[in-house]
C-alpha cells in the first residue's frame, strides 16, 4: 500500500504552493529558487510536484494567463477538427497531457507525441475542411 495520500509529494505540493505563491502571485519567482528547493526536500521531493502549482509559482499569474489561455486555445482548435472530421486522436493525446500535467511539471509542447498531435491535426482539420465545403457546395446547387 502507499499509505494515505497527506504522505505523498503530491499532496504536500499543496503546502509549498501556499507558503511560496503569495510572496510573488503576480510575475513569480522565474525559476527554482534554493528556498523552494529547500521546502520541496523537506516534504521529499525536488520540486513542485504539481505541474499547475509549479508553474504558478515560476512564472506567476501573468504569464500562466498566456501560457494556459494558449493551451485552452489549441484545445478549442483540436475539438473543432474532431468535430468537424470525426477523428479524435489528437484531442484525446491533449486532454491525456493537461490530465498528466497535474503530475508532471514539465510544460513542453515539443514531446514527440505532442508534436505528431499537431501534425496529425493539421492534416485532419484541412481533410475535414475540405469535406464539409464539398458538403455545403453540394447541398447549395
Amino acid at each position: 500500500m502507499e499509505g494515505e495520500i497527506e504522505e505523498t509529494t503530491r499532496y504536500k505540493a499543496f503546502g509549498t504552493f501556499i507558503e511560496f505563491f503569495p510572496g510573488a502571485p503576480i510575475f513569480g519567482t522565474g525559476q527554482l529558487t534554493e528556498d523552494i528547493a529547500e521546502a520541496s526536500h523537506e516534504v521529499g521531493s525536488s520540486h513542485i510536484h504539481v505541474g499547475y502549482l509549479s508553474h504558478l509559482v515560476y512564472y506567476g499569474i501573468i504569464d500562466c494567463f498566456f501560457l494556459f489561455g494558449s493551451w485552452y486555445l489549441l484545445l478549442k482548435r483540436l475539438y473543432t477538427t474532431a468535430k468537424y472530421s470525426c477523428f479524435r486522436g489528437s484531442l484525446f493525446a491533449f486532454i491525456s497531457f493537461l490530465w498528466s500535467f497535474a503530475t508532471m511539471s514539465q510544460s513542453s509542447l515539443f514531446y514527440s507525441g505532442l508534436i505528431y498531435v499537431m501534425v496529425f491535426d493539421k492534416y485532419f482539420h484541412d481533410n475535414g475542411k475540405c469535406k464539409i465545403q464539398k458538403i455545403y457546395k453540394i447541398d447549395d446547387q
